[in-house]
């Protein structure tokens, strides 16, 4: 796994711990330009429906950002054509 991959997975489980909106908003941030690996996209995303639900509107759009950017990816990753 690329120094890349890890620094995603890492971010994913930093996510599901984080307390404050800030915090949130800045690991949001960071994943939606990042490639999450495929193991860890089953945890990203629960945790990201559920901060579709969060109190701040920055937190719930940048939520849905990364939802749409992970679909993108994981689409893209599935129809690669060898």
């Amino acid at each position: 796994m690329a120094h890349v991959e890890r620094s995603a997975v890492h971010l994913v489980q930093l996510l599901t711990h984080a307390t404050y909106w800030q915090v949130r908003l800045h690991l949001l941030q960071m994943l939606s330009s990042l490639c999450v690996p495929v193991e860890s996209l089953s945890v990203l995303a629960k945790e990201l429906s559920g901060l579709l639900m969060d109190d701040n509107k920055f937190v719930r759009a940048w939520a849905l950002s990364t939802l749409a950017n992970v679909a993108d990816q994981n689409d893209a990753s599935t129809t690669r054509t060898y």
